[in-house]
């Protein structure tokens, strides 16, 4: 009977990549659909889609680093991670833009539209009690629009 003996056998577990790699991306996970774009990572672009892109930017946080070194060429891992921290800062100096123009808008709303809505609520309610004051006073219990504030 014949032996037959591989001397090389294919490795077709996943390469080796440097420790860095393996660290949670926050550019990937704030800016995911730009950044997917910028590093050639496709896969990312199914931000777009509907219930897979809820849960997409987690993914591309987790697996982002590893996807975008193997796409990237990069000559060293000190440049690869100082790309993505251009892309970490771009990503908080986004979100920190975001939530300071919803709060400016909401003070500014609330500054704005409390008055008028205040008015309103009176106002209905001064014509509701007028209402009711009239007819406990046995008026006429003819229709009236409640926006006629002659006097009968």
């Amino acid at each position: 009977m014949t032996k037959i003996v591989f001397d090389s056998v294919e490795d077709k577990s996943e390469p080796e990549f440097p420790p860095e790699i393996y660290k949670w991306n926050w550019g990937a996970f704030l800016l995911s659909f730009f950044w997917s774009i910028s590093n050639g990572v496709w896969i990312g672009l199914l931000v777009l889609v509907f219930p897979i892109g809820i849960i997409m930017p987690f993914v591309l946080g987790t697996h982002g680093s590893k996807w975008a070194w193997q796409k990237g060429d990069y000559s060293s891992v000190e440049e690869f991670m100082q790309e993505q921290r251009k892309w970490r800062n771009a990503g908080l100096a986004v979100v920190g833009a975001f939530w300071m123009l919803m709060v400016l808008l909401s003070v500014i709303l609330s500054a704005t539209w409390t008055p008028l809505v205040m008015t309103v609520i009176l106002s209905c309610a001064f014509i509701y009690f007028r209402k009711v004051k009239s007819s406990r006073k046995g008026k006429s219990h003819e229709k009236k629009s409640p926006w006629d504030f002659t006097k009968h």
